[in-house]
């Protein structure tokens, strides 16, 4: 597997013995050997409702008109430990009166559905 840093352009080869042990059925973070930023992650648990899917971090890509980085609160994973996701609402208003704005990869609706999604699948939420 052949993975690009979009920071400093460094390419990288993961070879199959090392994906096989230690990436495969997993998400991970692949960090660049050159600058260390994480530039990769691949969604490989078939059970996750991203399977498939490849994580980049456009904030760090040398194009202009990516988002800036920033704080970010990824509070629907609270769900996953088996928080109530009917109380999603109340946690987010908490966040932004403390001056914290939460913040969700996607729309808030949707990243409670899949951590509910995951949570269901690990048993810390009930079917």
């Amino acid at each position: 597997m052949i993975v690009v840093c979009q920071a400093c352009g460094a390419r990288r080869t993961l070879p199959t013995s090392l994906y096989d042990a230690r990436v495969r059925g997993r998400v991970v973070n692949i960090p660049c050997k050159n600058c260390g930023t994480h530039m990769y992650g691949r969604i490989e648990n078939t059970k996750h409702a991203f399977h498939g899917l490849d994580f980049i971090h456009t904030e760090l890509s040398p194009q202009s008109g990516w988002s800036a980085p920033g704080f970010a609160a990824f509070v629907s994973s609270i769900i996953e430990s088996g928080f109530d996701p009917n109380k999603m609402g109340e946690v987010r208003s908490r966040l932004k009166e403390l001056g914290l704005e939460p913040y969700d990869c996607l729309n808030p609706p949707l990243m409670d559905a899949l951590a509910t999604h995951a949570a269901r699948q690990s048993g810390a939420l009930k079917a």
